[in-house]
């Protein structure tokens, strides 16, 4: 779906439901070699916690492995915000 700095962003499907998600993957390594990087990750996941209001994204599920961290949110449609 996306690319940025430091995370990409996929599409993926809950199989119980065919719900559709966007799930943002970041690599600890990527974020890690960042100064704040790790700060700044954990500070948007407890914020995006926080929030429920219809207006903004909502964060369903965090996971992590390894090598990586990702979030499972909302999939909006209409294309990106610049």
């Amino acid at each position: 779906m996306g690319k940025g700095s430091f995370a990409r962003v996929y599409l993926v499907e809950r199989i119980e439901d065919n719900k559709m998600f966007a799930c943002k993957a970041f690599l600890k390594e990527a974020i890690y070699n960042k100064v704040n990087g790790k700060e700044s990750l954990i500070n948007e996941i407890e914020i995006m916690k926080k929030l429920d209001h219809p207006n903004l994204m909502k964060l369903y599920e965090v996971f992590e492995t390894e090598k990586s961290i990702y979030l499972i949110i909302e999939k909006l449609e209409g294309g990106q915000l610049h």
